[in-house]
């Protein structure tokens, strides 16, 4: 019920005092537009923090150091690809899609390729 007191409260002022309620429109437009601009910029510092850490993985490790040169100590390799911003698995009904660029090896989700416009936030492409 205070919903709907606080949205007629809004209405009667925007009635008597139209000037205020412009001000107020221009003031949350503007923060819609800061807050979009702010989200891709933390999505795209997001992505680019877990493809480092990607990339960091598949540097060799001691175990598969000693793998390569002694077969008894072979441990056994799982490379399954994710969503570089939800993290979710190919397995998990989800499609993904590898960027189109040659050079960036990132992989989305659909939704969050959906969400992206399309574009890889990494390479812009």
């Amino acid at each position: 019920m205070q919903a709907y007191g606080a949205r007629y409260n809004r209405k009667i002022c925007a009635f008597y005092y139209p000037e205020q309620e412009k001000e107020r429109i221009v003031f949350l437009q503007k923060q819609i537009l800061y807050n979009r601009k702010r989200r891709h910029t933390f999505i795209k510092q997001h992505v680019t923090s877990i493809k480092k850490q990607k990339i960091a993985e598949q540097r060799m490790s001691i175990k598969q150091t000693l793998s390569a040169i002694c077969p008894c100590f072979k441990v056994e390799q799982t490379d399954l690809e994710f969503c570089m911003n939800c993290g979710a698995n190919q397995g998990s009904s989800h499609t993904l899609q590898a960027c189109k660029n040659t050079n960036c090896t990132s992989t989305y989700c659909s939704e969050c390729f959906d969400d992206f416009g399309h574009t890889c936030p990494i390479c812009s492409k």
